[in-house]
Parts: structure tokens; C-alpha cells; sequence
């Protein structure tokens, strides 16, 4: 018997119920990003006559898609900020009914480790908060 097969036999019983979670992982991802479209899809078909006189009056079509995304930028912001609370919520609260598990270890996302502050994943939150503050820099409208 190899070392591999005495590791798989030992993981076998955890590998099984990951399957059928990460299978509704991918769902709700799924399900997550036809909601964002939806929602921008509608944001743009409601205000498809404003875009249209803001053409009409000189403005150029960068200017208007560019206004569009520091929009829908600053809804994504809202949501990830809520999300990230709800997340750390959940943390804290499910903490202490884990067994061996100190409740300073509640702080802690899997994606976004605050003990780490040079991970990649700290540095591309950080990258996009610039970005975001960037777009919103420009006064959130359209030069005409």
C-alpha cells in the first residue's frame, strides 16, 4: 500500500460532502453574476432616453459608459462591504460553538486573511479600492 492510497483512504470520508458543496458554491456563483447583469441590464435600459440626450447634446460614448460603471462600481462596493460584515458576523458568532477553535481566530477570512497584510488577496482589495475611488473622483456624471 502506498502513501497516497493510505492519504486518499483517510480524506475519502471528508472529500464526499465537499463535492455537493462546492457543486452549490458554483451555483450560487452562477446565479450571483446573472443577477449583477440583470440588475446592470436594467440600470442602463431605465435610463436609455437620458442616454440618448446626453449624446444628442455632444457627450461622448466614453463618457456615458464611464458614468454607467462608476455607478454599478459604487452598488458593487455597497455589496461587498455587506458582505464582508455579514461574513466576519457569522465568523464571530459560529466561532464558539467550534471545538479548539479561539475566538481570535474570528477576524479571519479564508479569502481575505487581516493577519497577512502582504497576501495577494490584501493587495488586490487594495488595488481595487483605489480604483473605485479613482472612478469616483470624476464627480459621478457624464461631462456634457
Amino acid at each position: 500500500m502506498t502513501l497516497y492510497s493510505v492519504i486518499s483512504e483517510g480524506l475519502a470520508s471528508r472529500r464526499l460532502p465537499m463535492m455537493p458543496i462546492t457543486a452549490f458554491g458554483v451555483l450560487a456563483f452562477l446565479l450571483a453574476s446573472v443577477g449583477v447583469y440583470a440588475i446592470f441590464a436594467s440600470m442602463v435600459a431605465a435610463r436609455e432616453e437620458e442616454f440618448a440626450v446626453r449624446m444628442a447634446l455632444g457627450s461622448p460614448r466614453r463618457a456615458i459608459v464611464r458614468l454607467v460603471l462608476q455607478q454599478g462600481a459604487g452598488w458593487l462596493a455597497v455589496g461587498l462591504a455587506g458582505g464582508v460584515l455579514g461574513i466576519l458576523q457569522v465568523a464571530r458568532r459560529r466561532s464558539g460553538r467550534l471545538a479548539q477553535v479561539a475566538n481570535h481566530y474570528s477576524g479571519r477570512i479564508t479569502a481575505i486573511d487581516v493577519n497577512k497584510p502582504r497576501s495577494s488577496s490584501s493587495r488586490f482589495l487594495s488595488l481595487a479600492l483605489i480604483l473605485l475611488s479613482r472612478l469616483h473622483a470624476g464627480g459621478g456624471t457624464a461631462q456634457v
